[in-house]
């Protein structure tokens, strides 16, 4: 079984790597017997799709992106993933938002990447595996230039067998069919837990059962949830599940909170940095 499992496993790295993995409720595009669980549980809104390490993303490819933000990176349409990208106005594309900056050290670097790589201009959180050590995430993810916990299951203890690209973390499961018999749900945190047959066998947290999945949950429609967490998403109660949940003032949903920006370049003139959502002065 353990075999069967770690081979599943080595062709689901293999389509996300390729970018081919793609897949709504009906897990089309992974192997067969995989089945529903992990980050994109309850499938994924259109047009986001998913991708088995990363969750719901809005994209796989650069042909998914617009002319504005042409370059998919780990599952989300950037302005740039190289210094190829950039122009010599700006030249230098920082993976810390994938946007084009003046080279540093002239551009001084944010907090979350203070390393400034001058060859090449960037400000990155780290470039090699020694930038990251005594973290506690001792790899450096080279494509997002941070610290992580694992690339790859290589780097995952028998505990936590499985990298969720989406964190860099070592997780239980990415999916149902990687958890055992005794505990058969992957939920949204990535853990193998019981299955449940109706509400009674559910704690009070998370008190309805979702007989298709063998899910308890907190929600499974918007009905089942109040102000001010009205909307049901991935079986919980949330601020928001999408932009279109939130009101003009505050029109961004992020970690699923209406904020009113999401990156400097939604912030007005006067107020030109998004700092935690909120648009504020330098």
């Amino acid at each position: 079984m353990l075999f069967h499992r770690n081979i599943c496993l080595a062709f689901v790295w293999l389509l996300a790597a390729t970018g081919a993995v793609a897949c709504g409720d009906d897990d089309e595009g992974l192997p067969a017997g995989t089945g529903v669980g992990g980050a994109c549980r309850d499938g994924c809104t259109a047009p986001k799709v998913c991708d088995a390490t990363l969750g719901c993303v809005e994209c796989t490819s650069d042909a998914q992106c617009s002319a504005a933000e042409p370059r998919c990176v780990r599952g989300s349409c950037e302005a740039c993933a190289t210094n190829a990208d950039c122009g010599t106005a700006s030249p230098a594309c920082w993976p810390s938002d994938f946007r084009c900056h003046a080279a540093c050290p002239a551009a001084p670097c944010p907090p979350n990447a203070n390393l400034c790589i001058q060859e090449t201009g960037q400000c990155l959180g780290c470039k090699a595996d020694a930038d990251c050590a005594g973290t506690g995430r001792p790899l450096c993810d080279t494509v997002v230039a941070r610290c992580v916990a694992c690339l790859s299951p290589a780097d995952c203890g028998v505990a936590a067998p499985f990298c969720f690209a989406g964190s860099g973390t070592c997780v239980q499961c990415l999916q149902n069919y990687d958890c055992p018999a005794a505990t058969p749900i992957c939920s949204g945190d990535l853990k193998c837990k019981s299955g449940c047959v109706s509400s009674a066998d559910c704690p009070a947290a998370e008190p309805i059962c979702d007989t298709v999945t063998g899910d308890c949950a907190q929600c499974l429609a918007n009905t089942d949830c109040a102000a001010p967490t009205p909307v049901c998403k991935g079986h919980h109660c949330v601020e928001c599940a999408g932009n279109q949940d939130c009101p003009s003032t505050l029109r961004f949903c992020k970690d699923e909170r209406c904020v009113e920006c999401e990156n400097d370049k939604q912030c007005p003139n006067d107020r030109p940095d998004c700092r935690d959502g909120a648009c504020v002065a330098n």
